[in-house]
């Protein structure tokens, strides 16, 4: 190459675009999966707020409320987190919560913490 000439060369080309695609091919499946775990950890603090929210009904009114509107938790933005509450005997209740497109399900118990579980039916 003569000294007027400038530019890059094909090759140096092909290393630069080759280079970016091996950044993309790892930098992708980490992104998706620090965006799937921060929608599991949404999921888990709604259903925490929830649990805390259907207690403070209990404690402020000796009974379980009918339904969460009841105990005051906001209704979830569609596509994103479900819960699923149903109110048992005295104290007892089961809540679970899940965001859309997950298979994580966290479910609380008769005012436990909050743990993976099964879907409350």
């Amino acid at each position: 190459m003569g000294e007027d000439e400038q530019g890059f060369t094909l090759i140096e080309l092909l290393i630069v675009v080759l280079i970016l695609g091996a950044l993309a091919a790892i930098a992708i499946p980490v992104y998706l999966s620090v965006m799937q775990t921060a929608r599991d950890n949404s999921a888990k603090a709604a259903t925490s707020e929830a649990a805390t929210s259907v207690t403070a009904y209990y404690t402020k009114y000796d009974a379980l409320p009918g339904t969460l509107v009841i105990a005051g938790v906001p209704v979830a933005d569609p596509g994103t987190y479900a819960l699923t509450y149903i109110p048992g005997a005295g104290s007892t209740f089961c809540l679970s919560g899940t965001y859309s497109g997950s298979t994580t399900t966290w479910r609380v118990t008769d005012m436990t913490s909050v743990d993976v579980g099964a879907v409350c039916s």
